[in-house]
C-alpha cells in the first residue's frame, strides 16, 4: 500500500513543479512588457553622478560635457512610490581629445 501511495506523491510533485515553471515564466514575460514606461505622475528625484577632476589627465585641459547616460529607477519608499533619475555626464578634453571621462 505504501509503494501505492508513493507513486501517486510522486506523480502530484510532478504535476505542481511543472504548474510553477509555467507560472514563473508567465511572470518574467509581463515584467518585461512595461520596462521604460514609468508612470509621469510619480515624483522624481535626480541624482548626479559626477567626476570630481574636470581637467584631461593627459595635457591637464578643461574637459567639456559632450552627453550624460540616463536611466530611470522605480524605488519604493513604505506607502509611496517615487522615481530615481540617475544621470552619469561624459565629459572630453576638446584640446587633445585623448578619451572620454
Amino acid at each position: 500500500m505504501l509503494l501505492g501511495l508513493e507513486d501517486v506523491q510522486q506523480v502530484a510533485a510532478c504535476t505542481e513543479a511543472s504548474q510553477t515553471r509555467q507560472l514563473g515564466r508567465s511572470v518574467a514575460r509581463k515584467r518585461r512588457n512595461n520596462r521604460g514606461a514609468l508612470s509621469a505622475h510619480l515624483p522624481r528625484i535626480d541624482v548626479v553622478v559626477d567626476i570630481d577632476d574636470k581637467t584631461c589627465p593627459s595635457c591637464q585641459g578643461d574637459l567639456h560635457q559632450i552627453g550624460e547616460d540616463k536611466s530611470d529607477r522605480l524605488d519604493m519608499v513604505p506607502a509611496q512610490f517615487r522615481v530615481v533619475v540617475t544621470r552619469r555626464p561624459k565629459y572630453a578634453c576638446r584640446a587633445c581629445e585623448d578619451g572620454v571621462l
